[in-house]
């Protein structure tokens, strides 16, 4: 955010299409990931991740928080 990168601070497995928390023995099928930016107000967070599971690839997204 603001040219400040980050890892993020938690993350957190997801299963089902609605990406409901996983229970024992359920296939992931996405990640929730937090990020702090303590001290921020505003301006541009952008992320972007890769995958292994074809044809997916490249995905990123951004949101300006004004």
């Amino acid at each position: 955010m603001n040219g400040i990168s980050k890892a993020a601070g938690y993350t957190q497995y997801r299963c089902g299409s609605d990406l409901h928390v996983c229970a024992s023995g359920e296939t992931i099928t996405g990640w929730l990931y937090g990020y702090d930016f303590s001290g921020q107000e505003s301006g541009q967070f952008n992320v972007g991740t890769n995958s292994t599971a074809s044809p997916f690839g490249y995905w990123s997204d951004s949101i300006y928080i004004n």
